[in-house]
């Protein structure tokens, strides 16, 4: 079992400002995407899950210059997370099944990708409030 730490609060609140601000940017079945979007840091390309957004803002640079490390590993560092948090937040089958409900996995209309944005949302902030363990 790992130690658990404190989870690194702020930078989990600015991975959900970037989804609410980008919600068609935000994909749950990508670590990321290659595609250029208006208003992003100089040099990112991305859509991004929840851990690849982590990624992003932490570095503010590429999310392809990750030097080789798991996305999975190196954001949960960066959110000092322990493997099963990680995974309770980064792995859409182990989110609470209400906030499954809904969830849309192709997206093609801007309400849907609104919707799957304040799920997202909703997911941080339960764990945020559960301190990792829902």
């Amino acid at each position: 079992m790992t130690k658990k730490t404190g989870i690194n609060v702020v930078l989990l609140c600015e991975v959900a400002a970037a989804i609410n601000d980008l919600p068609d940017m935000f994909e749950i079945n990508a670590w990321h995407l290659a595609i250029a979007f208006p208003g992003a840091l100089e040099g990112v390309y991305a859509c991004a899950c929840i851990a690849g957004w982590a990624i992003v803002i932490h570095h503010s640079a590429s999310i392809n210059d990750w030097e080789g490390e798991a996305v999975h590993r190196r954001a949960r560092k960066l959110l000092r997370l322990d493997e099963e948090q990680a995974n309770r937040l980064f792995y859409f089958g182990l989110w609470p099944l209400e906030l499954q409900t809904g969830y849309c996995h192709l997206p093609a209309m801007p309400a849907e990708y609104e919707n799957n944005a304040r799920l997202a949302r909703d997911r941080i902030q339960v764990f945020i409030e559960t301190n990792g363990e829902r």
